[in-house]
């Protein structure tokens, strides 16, 4: 009886050392997958830099679809690694969505970014976080919803986005809430109201929340409103611009039109010179009016008239050597005679 004790005492001491042991099992299992996301993070993000996409998209989206399969990864995983994983994926995409578009004629139709426009890249930074807005990252949700925007997804459904996420925080709502002065949500709110209300052409909503939103900080209000009314100024630049485009299409192609018939006039003069060859200098002189203008004409004269004067000085200085160097002979001459004569007198 005492021995079936003594075994069961001992049965039970091998359950709890048995939990132990899969407990530790466990941990070290939880602790190398946080050390494989690291460096398999770290690998993509060197082949990232080095312009190695492809490789760099083949390691990191199979990471981002088994964090968004298991709930137990990513919240046993490090949220700033968990950030710069889904940021260098959302960089990817970016990637890849330009290079669909610059290379495919049916991206529209293409079935992944039918995907992507519907807003799956929201959803997907949602159930990362398990629907627990306050604590989404902010500049991961900008960098998202700037991916959207430049990529031409539907502007109504990353309005109803923006709106769903400043709604929840309390930044849309009557009272201003305190969590508005985080940086990150701050930039949401400025990319909301400076981005997306304008092109709906809110101009007046957009002006009534950034008085209202900012009504803490004079700075931010008085920027926000300063890049409001450059938006608007561009907007009716924009306007003004529009009837008359065509005009200003043809206006161009008129001036080009007759520029080149003057040049082919040129050419043809020219070229009838050059046939003839008479004469030379009218033809340079001709070109030199035609094409540099008559400041480069009389540069280029004033030139000439210098180059002139100094090759006549050279020419005056040569003759004049010359004259030095025949009067010198003559003089030699007359010594070599006169000396002659008095040897001749001498011998005698």
């Amino acid at each position: 009886m005492s021995q079936i004790t003594v075994n069961g005492s001992k049965l039970l001491h091998g359950k709890a050392n048995s939990n132990i042991v899969a407990n530790d099992t466990v941990q070290s299992q939880c602790t190398s997958d946080k050390y494989r996301y690291r460096k398999l993070y770290e690998l993509a993000i060197k082949l990232y830099l080095n312009r190695n996409f492809d490789k760099a998209w083949s390691l990191i989206a199979p990471i981002v679809d088994n964090l968004l399969e298991t709930t137990y990864d990513r919240n046993e995983i490090e949220k700033p690694l968990l950030v710069k994983i889904y940021k260098l994926y959302l960089s990817l995409i970016d990637l890849k969505l330009k290079r669909e578009t610059r290379d495919s004629h049916d991206f529209m139709k293409s079935q992944y970014s039918e995907r992507l426009r519907q807003g799956d890249l929201f959803i997907q930074i949602r159930n990362i976080y398990n629907e627990e807005y306050d604590r989404i990252d902010p500049e991961l949700l900008l960098l998202c919803f700037i991916v959207e925007l430049s990529n031409g997804f539907p502007l109504i459904e990353l309005r109803a986005q923006l709106e769903l996420y400043l709604n929840f925080l309390g930044i849309l709502s009557d009272e201003i809430n305190q969590t508005v002065k985080s940086s990150g949500m701050l930039k949401i709110a400025e990319f909301y109201l400076l981005h997306i209300l304008p092109k709906f052409n809110e101009f007046k909503r957009s002006e009534k929340l950034i008085r209202r939103i900012f009504a803490e900080d004079d700075y931010q209000r008085d920027h926000c409103l300063s890049m409001l009314n450059q938006v608007v100024t561009n907007f009716k630049a924009g306007d003004k611009k529009a009837p008359s485009t065509d005009c200003n299409e043809e206006r161009p192609k008129t001036r080009k039109r007759r520029r080149g018939k003057r040049i082919e006039q040129h050419l043809d003069d020219n070229s009838q010179m050059i046939a003839d060859g008479k004469s030379s200098i009218y033809r340079i002189l001709k070109s030199a009016l035609s094409m540099q203008g008559l400041r480069d004409f009389k540069k280029v004269f004033f030139q000439g008239t210098f180059l002139m004067f100094i090759l006549g000085i050279i020419i005056l200085s040569y003759q004049k050597y010359s004259q030095v160097r025949g009067r010198l002979l003559w003089l030699f001459i007359k010594v070599r005679q006169t000396l002659g004569m008095a040897l001749k007198i001498t011998y005698i």
